[in-house]
């Protein structure tokens, strides 16, 4: 019980730290526009 314990506690942050790192790494190749703002024109 004490494993399984330990094991709850982390399983979040484990989940969220290992999804980050395989959608940063599967994502990487995908080129975003930058968003160009000009103030003196009117939204």
């Amino acid at each position: 019980p004490y494993m399984r314990e330990i094991l709850s506690d982390c399983a979040l942050p484990i989940s969220v730290l290992t999804f980050s790192l395989i959608c940063s790494y599967g994502f990487r190749e995908i080129k975003m526009g930058k968003f160009r703002y000009n103030p003196s024109e009117s939204l």
